[in-house]
Order: C-alpha cells, then structure tokens, then sequence
C-alpha cells in the first residue's frame, strides 16, 4: 500500500512546496517568480483534475494510476534539466510546474485505488493513517532531504520524484497483474458484511445467500 502512494506526494511537495526555494536557487528566478509560476502548476492539476476522472472511469483506477507513474518517471529528470539550461529560466520553469500539475492529477485514480483496498467498516480509518504515514514519509519530510542533497547535486528534487514514482509505477503494475489473474481482495463492494454464496447460481438467480453457520 505504501507502494502504492508513495510516489503522489513526492510530485506534489516538490513541485509546490520545494520548488519555492529551489528555483530561485538554480533555475536563476527571482525570489518573486517562483510564486506565480507554481501557480501553473495548481492551475493545471485543477484543469486536468475532469479529464483524469474520465480517464480513471473509461479505464480503470489501477491504469491510470500506472499511466501517471510512468510518465513521472520518464519526464521529470529531462525537465528539471532543460529548466536548470534553459536561455529562459521563467518559461522552462513554467513548462516544468505545468508538466508536474498534469501529473499530479494521479491523487485521483489513487483515492478510488486505495479506498476499494479496505473493507468499508475500517475504510475512513484506515485512509487516514495511510495517508498520514506516507504524506510524512515521502512528501513532508523531502524538502529536508533534498534541502541537503542539493547542495551536492542540483538535479536531486528530479531523481528523488523519479525514484518515488517509479517504485509505486512497479507496485501498481503488480497489482495489475495480480488482478489479472484473479487475485482479487473479496471484501470489496458495496455491501461487505454480506456473505459470500457458497452456490454460484445463487449469484445469478436472485436468491439472498445462504446464511454462514
């Protein structure tokens, strides 16, 4: 599970919280500038936000998911460097914070993902924890982290998001294929404290389950 979400708050602290302090720092921006550029970057995760649910209930939660990972994990090391070489520090910066807002919109296939994960009596409980640990783990604690790192090599932000990502791209594509073969979690659906039916035909003919002994 941690796998799973691992990679959501690493995109979305370092493209909006980090990138704040690094900008100016290494891209050559103002202190002023990183400000409305991070905006793009909320600006675009909200514009996306429609279209990755459509894309979430055409294709599925896990997919789209691993389609956000993956494409985390293939773009950020190259935008963070045209952002540090660029003749045009404001527009490369905008590029990046915009490319990190689309692919922030992975927040949305993961709360359908993870909710279905935990039986509906402990769901709220258990969200909350998991969100809590992993927050901390991979989002809070990073500018601390990177913070130190950039001091030795100003493209650590792009290398710690890409890690982050690709570790829950590997974790979502596992749970894909585990649902493929059937591997399923049996409490999931809208009534979890109703028994399972012993008699397949049950399932099809109407019939309240037979109660367990």
């Amino acid at each position: 599970l941690v796998g799973v979400v691992a990679g959501a708050p690493a995109v979305s602290f370092v493209s909006r919280v980090f990138s704040i302090q690094w900008l100016p720092q290494n891209a050559g921006l103002t202190a002023v500038s990183p400000m409305w550029v991070i905006n793009i970057s909320v600006v675009a995760a909200l514009a996306f936000a429609p279209v990755a649910a459509w894309l979430t209930d055409t294709y599925g939660a896990p997919r789209m998911a691993l389609l956000c990972y993956a494409a985390n994990t293939v773009v950020v090391v190259p935008a963070y460097y045209a952002c540090l070489h660029s003749r045009s520090p404001v527009a490369s910066a905008s590029v990046l914070c915009t490319i990190m807002g689309l692919m922030g919109s992975v927040a949305i296939p993961l709360d359908v993902m993870t909710a279905g994960m935990f039986p509906t009596e402990i769901r709220n409980t258990a969200l909350g924890c998991l969100t809590n640990v992993v927050i901390c783990m991979t989002g809070g604690f990073s500018p601390l982290f990177l913070n130190w790192l950039s001091k030795y090599n100003s493209m650590a932000p792009a290398f710690y998001v890409m890690f982050w990502c690709f570790v829950s791209a590997v974790t979502v594509a596992l749970a894909i294929a585990l649902e493929d073969r059937g591997m399923v979690l049996r409490h999931i659906g809208d009534a979890p404290h109703r028994p399972t039916p012993a008699d397949p035909e049950e399932c099809t003919s109407g019939r309240s389950p037979k109660s367990i002994q």
